[in-house]
């Protein structure tokens, strides 16, 4: 191949990954959004439909919608390139290989959300008039547990990078810092901790409650799934203002990602 087009080609797959990221970042504000709203207001919970549903709502909703729906599919090729092409370099260790299955599983997740886009932009209607949800048909019995484990030990994880401040390996954190400031790390910080943390809740109720698995995501969906639940622990207005503004933290930890991660173009 040329030199001068493999250089294109390696730019045109850098900026779709930083602006996947960027898509990723806007839906996690959205979802922290709808949770501080429903906190410090009488609305309930919203869900990541709902967020989207939002976004088509508002001046030109349907370009910035479209926009967004494209954006979340080039950051799920982007995390299919992470896991088949190996573009972080993560070797075929059994710790490599898990890393590389995160990745895919996060692709999987981020193409359902990018899908959901689309119908609601495309009006994909079922008869109830009510747009279906792919990640809510995902849900369901055995299925349903696994992902609940899967997340508790994901949230754990999330967590623990959080609080240890471990953030990205691939972040130029150096640069950030001198760019930006230290406060962008520690927002990252609290953002992986405070997501961790409704991943873990959201994990649990799917171990719990698997048969509710489907019913409670597509009319909760995902992470703000997690915001509503929040609302009956004692204090859970606080406890969903905190993971509110931790949703928020994380949206903002993707932007910092669109700018300062190391894109290793496979």
């Amino acid at each position: 191949m040329l030199p001068a087009v493999r250089r294109k080609m390696r730019e045109s797959v850098e900026f779709l990954a930083r602006t996947g990221f960027v898509a990723k970042g806007v839906v996690y504000l959205l979802l922290g959004f709808l949770g501080v709203r429903a906190a410090f207001g009488p609305a309930s919970v919203g869900s990541t439909e709902s967020a989207l549903i939002g976004v088509l709502r508002a001046p030109f909703g349907r370009v910035m919608l479209a926009v967004l729906a494209i954006g979340l599919t080039w950051y799920a090729v982007w995390r299919f390139l992470e896991a088949f092409a190996d573009a972080n370099g993560k070797g075929t260790s059994p710790k490599g290989l898990a890393a590389r299955a995160i990745y895919l599983a996060s692709g999987g997740i981020y193409s359902a959300l990018a899908l959901d886009a689309f119908a609601i932009l495309l009006n994909w209607d079922n008869d109830s008039g009510q747009v279906r949800s792919v990640a809510a048909a995902l849900l369901a019995g055995p299925l349903a547990m696994l992902a609940g484990l899967a997340l508790i030990v994901y949230g754990l994880y999330q967590c623990w990078k959080g609080v240890a401040g471990k953030l990205s390996g691939q972040l130029k954190e150096g640069e950030a810092r001198r760019e930006a400031g230290t406060w962008v790390l520690v927002i990252s910080r609290v953002g992986l901790a405070g997501r961790g943390l409704v991943f873990l809740v959201l994990g649990y109720w799917l171990v719990t409650h698997p048969a509710s698995g489907p019913s409670m995501a597509s009319s909760a969906g995902g992470a703000a799934g997690s915001l509503r639940l929040l609302t009956r622990f004692p204090q859970g207005d606080t406890f969903l203002a905190a993971a509110a503004f931790a949703l928020i933290a994380y949206g903002a930890y993707q932007l910092v990602h669109s700018r300062y991660r190391r894109i290793n173009v496979p």
